[in-house]
């Protein structure tokens, strides 16, 4: 090979060398934006997995899961019988029930301290059994009986779509005082109901919760990320 083709051989080499350089090299400052927008990425799932139950709950009879929010699907929540007068919210009666949590929340403004209820109902009804579309016309007929206006409205349930009823009011929740005498109080709450097919069921998810416990331990925020962590289909 004569000295003139190595030499433009080797300068060649040398612009593709330096081509890659610049390639690697990030002129826009596109990577430290990646790179904030990663660390930010990061902070959210941490911020979001605080407000979750580590593990996935069955929302049985179907195979569905759920994480619950963790102020209320801790080691302190009780697992209510179905007979439990408490099992079902005051205003509505909900198809397919197989789970309720229902979770004391103190809150210290009163004073002595009163501990209210926060709850989460799970349930899954065969779609032979009763259509999806006659199972939301009745909860919707049963929760505007209390709630004037009560609509639903179309939401993603995880990973499915699905539909979602939102109603806020004076709502009757348990209580119990500092001794543990067990009682009721009529206070603001918040009710979200949810449904949405996975497979051969029709899934009832709801959570209801009084608004200054719910705020003080951030159930509210809490019910969302639950509800992004449904798995079905």
């Amino acid at each position: 090979m004569s000295s003139r083709k190595q030499y433009r051989r080797g300068w060649l080499l040398l612009l593709a060398a330096g081509v890659s350089v610049l390639a690697g090299c990030d002129l826009t400052g596109s990577y430290a934006q990646r790179y904030e927008e990663s660390l930010a990425n990061v902070g959210k799932r941490a911020a979001t997995e605080k407000l979750l139950a580590p593990a996935p709950t069955t929302i049985a009879p179907s195979t569905a899961t759920i994480r619950l929010p963790s102020a209320i699907g801790d080691q302190h929540a009780t697992n209510l019988p179905a007979g439990d007068a408490n099992a079902n919210p005051p205003f509505a009666k909900l198809p397919g029930l197989s789970t309720t949590l229902q979770r004391l929340l103190a809150n210290d403004a009163t004073a002595p301290t009163q501990y209210v209820a926060a709850y989460a109902y799970l349930g899954a009804v065969p779609i032979g059994e009763q259509p999806t579309d006659a199972l939301l016309a009745d909860l919707q007929k049963q929760v505007g009986a209390a709630f004037a206006g009560a609509t639903w409205q179309d939401a993603q349930v995880g990973n499915l779509p699905g539909k979602v009823m939102v109603v806020s009011g004076p709502q009757v929740f348990a209580s119990t005082d500092q001794q543990g005498t067990a009682g009721t109080v009529t206070v603001d709450g918040r009710f979200e109901l949810y449904c949405c097919t996975s497979g051969t069921h029709t899934l009832v998810i709801a959570f209801r919760v009084p608004t200054a416990e719910g705020n003080k331990w951030d159930v509210l925020n809490g019910t969302q990320a639950s509800i992004g962590s449904v798995q079905g289909g």
